[in-house]
């Protein structure tokens, strides 16, 4: 009786920071089993690749003959953010890689108006954290204040200067 060995190859899966993939045992000439996509916050999986520089997609069909390590492709989710200027200067969107912060932008002029901030609700109620991480689309919208004039009528006397004033 004589034994016969296959000599056994290991394909690990190199995540570049996505969730762990186990390496898997493949015979000398055998395919590796291309395993479920691995995930990643704020990214999209681009696939498996042969090389580090993630130039040559890695080719399932192709036998394995030698440890052989893939490497997973990442592309970053953009998240885009709308500015609702409500009445006031038009303000463009901004697009934002997952995990960033949006810049805030100039504030928008509105003729009789004070700007008063972006905030993160229809309601104005709550104020736009632009420190935060964009995670997701978001809208993010403009209050503003009216602006009075009020004209003093001095009754003969000496002129006073009309003012503006913000309401309340």
């Amino acid at each position: 009786l004589y034994a016969k060995w296959n000599a056994a190859f290991t394909v690990t899966f190199e995540t570049n920071g996505g969730s762990a993939v186990a390496p898997q045992p493949v015979e000398n000439g055998n395919t590796a089993t291309q395993p479920a996509a691995p995930t990643k916050e704020g990214n999209t999986f681009g696939g498996w690749f042969a090389d580090e520089s993630l130039t040559t997609v890695f080719d399932f069909s192709l036998p394995i003959t030698a440890n052989t390590t893939v490497y997973a492709k990442w592309n970053v989710v953009k998240y885009t953010v709308t500015f609702v200027a409500n009445g006031g200067s038009a303000v463009a969107e901004a697009t934002v890689e997952s995990g960033n912060a949006v810049v805030k932008p100039e504030d928008p002029v509105k003729d009789g108006f004070v700007f008063k901030g972006w905030f993160a609700d229809s309601e104005l109620t709550t104020v736009y954290d632009f420190a935060a991480a964009v995670t997701q689309n978001a809208t993010v919208y403009a209050k503003w204040n009216a602006l009075f004039t009020v004209v003093f009528d001095t009754d003969g006397g000496s002129e006073i200067v009309a003012v503006r004033v913000e309401n309340g």
